[in-house]
């Protein structure tokens, strides 16, 4: 891809961008065990079991005491395992995305760390390239992209450009997007946490489906 008018961010900007949007990454859950092992008491079915439990001891019951709590334990156990596998989808989503990417950057093509990239920036993209934040394309060369990790269609879409603000769809390239041919610049607008993969990845780790079967359960329990 030929030179192009764009000077890029200088290097005291970036600087300046970075320490205001932070490390272009996306979310990492805190205590995701904790978490889970929460959620396995917000219904009343284990609650109801351990009450159930220590009653029992306080009658002189081990046996009937410690056997309750064995199918807690082990209702929570198989509930943590199937809920944390459920969860690593968020962390395939990791996978979309590259160490490093052409930036221009002081009027030069610099390779640059994903996690450095902030919004501003003008991205150097070519064939095979997996675009690491979102961007709006401004200078495009026959461009066509892979969008299945958004839309689930495996036929290739074709981008323009644009100078504005237009933010319509065949201007955009969203983080994780692949390059299937041709060659553009785009301008990066949203790094983090602020990117649609990255709300992406947030929900599917935040949302916690709750069957009709443990909906039953609660009830029943709650009677």
């Amino acid at each position: 891809m030929e030179k192009h008018h764009f000077e890029g961010l200088s290097s005291s900007k970036v600087k300046e961008l970075q320490h205001v949007h932070g490390k272009n990454s996306l979310p990492t859950p805190r205590n995701r065990f904790l978490l889970l092992l929460v959620n396995q008491f917000k219904g009343i079915f284990n609650i109801l079991l351990i009450v159930a439990s220590l009653i029992t001891f306080s009658l002189g019951e081990i046996f009937d005491g410690c056997f309750i709590l064995f199918f807690v334990f082990l209702s929570v156990g198989l509930n943590l395992f199937q809920e944390y596998k459920s969860n690593a989808a968020a962390e395939k989503l990791k996978s979309y995305l590259v160490r490093s990417i052409t930036t221009r950057r002081d009027n030069e093509d610099v390779e640059v760390p994903i996690a450095e990239l902030v919004p501003g920036d003008i991205l150097k993209l070519e064939s095979g390239d997996i675009v690491p934040a979102d961007s709006v394309v401004r200078f495009t060369s026959s461009l066509r992209v892979d969008e299945t990790t958004f839309t689930g269609e495996s036929i290739s879409v074709i981008k323009t450009a644009t100078e504005g603000d237009d933010r319509a769809d065949e201007h955009m390239l969203l983080q994780g997007v692949i390059i299937i041919s041709g060659s553009a610049f785009a301008e990066v607008i949203a790094t983090g946490e602020n990117t649609r993969l990255a709300q992406i990845a947030t929900k599917a780790s935040a949302v916690q489906s709750v069957s009709e079967l443990n909906k039953g359960i609660d009830r029943i329990s709650t009677f």
